[in-house]
């Protein structure tokens, strides 16, 4: 059981999965998702993770690195998010918030890989 938002009770819920078409940043992605809907009103719960996995499919798309990717390249580096942000000129919170799951802006993945090279070629 769980609470209905529109009941505002606990109520059973059966579940149905279907695809949906969703945009980001004017892109259409279709996902499929897991909808729980309420046996008394109908109302309808999607599944919690549907950013992160449309965010992650426009990555994907783009070939854009993914939060893991960042996280990694940060720590290879032997940065905190606050002083790779810094490097890179943006908000030490996006930086966070990049590494969560939020989509990054373009341009942010060209300036982190530069970043790389020039650490690399720095170390040889």
């Amino acid at each position: 059981m769980r609470i209905c938002s529109d009941c505002a009770d606990y109520r059973l819920f059966f579940s149905r999965v279907c695809v949906e078409d969703y945009t980001v940043r004017g892109e259409t992605i279709s996902l499929q998702v897991e909808k729980r809907i309420c046996c008394v009103c109908g109302e309808s719960q999607s599944d919690e993770d549907v950013p992160l996995r449309l965010f992650n499919e426009y990555r994907k798309r783009h070939n854009w690195l993914m939060p893991e990717e960042i996280i990694e390249i940060r720590e290879k580096l032997k940065l905190t998010q606050q002083e790779l942000a810094d490097i890179l000129g943006i908000e030490p919170i996006r930086q966070k918030r990049y590494e969560e799951g939020s989509l990054q802006e373009i341009g942010y993945d060209e300036d982190l890989k530069d970043l790389v090279k020039k650490y690399e070629t720095e170390t040889k």
